[in-house]
């Protein structure tokens, strides 16, 4: 089996945009962002360090991901923002959701 060539280079690897979606232990809701230091940002999220989700702490990660530009990631984020989103993340950590039905933000 021939290998494909990477177009990207190890450097760019450290240009990548992320998208996230944490999920409130106090009241279940999901919170989505975006970020290029997703460590940073989610270290800040977990110590109650973001006013935008301080009040809801403790979080959970539930999923992120990675795009090669900042105009992928925040469309990332509008969608998942969206019902139809909402579905896809759902959809996507079906069995997380599905374990325990207290998860499910109403």
């Amino acid at each position: 089996m021939e290998r494909i060539p990477l177009t990207r280079t190890t450097q760019d690897i450290n240009h990548i945009y992320y998208t996230y979606v944490l999920q409130s232990l106090k009241d279940y809701k999901l919170y989505i962002g975006f970020t290029r230091h997703i460590y940073r940002r989610l270290n800040k999220h977990l110590s109650g360090d973001v006013p935008a989700t301080a009040h809801r702490w403790p979080l959970r990660v539930l999923y992120f991901e990675a795009c090669y530009t900042k105009e992928d990631a925040l469309a990332r984020e509008r969608y998942f923002k969206t019902s139809a989103g909402e579905i896809y993340i759902r959809n996507r950590l079906k069995t997380y959701f599905i374990k325990d039905l207290k998860h499910v933000a109403r």
